[in-house]
């Protein structure tokens, strides 16, 4: 299916396609069951990655995730670069709020009472806070 989603992408100016699957710790091989998802998924990337065609797969989920990869395809530990993103400070609170509404064209603005609330409630993860009405925090 994705060789055939990018035959018909290739004359258009799509430069690749990105594929995001969150939560993705939740992905697992069940030898008992005869079920290998992930070990699939992982095969068909590196299949594509070797005729050269441009995606690019982000996994994202907890900690767990990378073990699971590797315990699928040995090959993964070399298929993906793991980031952690880690609690910030302060300081880094504040500049992952408002540095990228400073950008150029951004239509966003934001308050100073927003970004102390922000900064204050959430707990280091800025990029994650939805704020109390959301019921996540």
């Amino acid at each position: 299916m994705l060789e055939l989603v990018w035959s018909c992408l290739a004359t258009t100016p799509c430069k690749g396609i990105v594929l995001a699957y969150d939560e993705a710790q939740n992905l697992g091989d069940q030898a008992e069951r005869n079920q290998y998802p992930l070990s699939l998924l992982l095969d068909v990337f590196q299949s594509i990655q070797k005729k050269g065609m441009p995606f690019l797969m982000v996994l994202t989920g907890l900690p767990t995730l990378f073990p699971k990869l590797v315990e699928a395809r040995t090959f993964a530990e070399r298929m993906f670069h793991g980031v952690t993103l880690r609690r910030l400070n302060e300081d880094e609170c504040r500049q992952a709020i408002t540095i990228p509404v400073k950008q150029k064209n951004c239509p966003v603005t934001i308050t100073e009472p927003a970004i102390v609330a922000i900064t204050k409630n959430s707990g280091g993860y800025p990029y994650f806070y939805f704020g109390k009405s959301s019921g996540r925090s």
